[in-house]
């Protein structure tokens, strides 16, 4: 393995990384606020999931 793919892998592993962290935040707080599973959380994670397609889709975006 080369060396940029190298260091591609590492900023792709963190910024997944911090998406994961941020979503577990997320049912972390609600559950130790509100003291309930909020079960539409992930549905809200996919409706970003698929804004963020199209909109880089529709921009041409790589």
């Amino acid at each position: 393995m080369d060396w940029p793919s190298f260091f591609q892998s590492i900023a792709n592993g963190i910024l997944i990384a911090g998406l994961y962290a941020a979503v577990t935040l997320g049912l972390t707080l609600v559950l130790g606020v509100m003291g309930i599973v909020n079960f539409a959380h992930g549905e809200l994670v996919m409706l970003g999931a698929y804004n963020t397609f199209w909109f880089y889709t529709l921009l041409g975006l790589d």
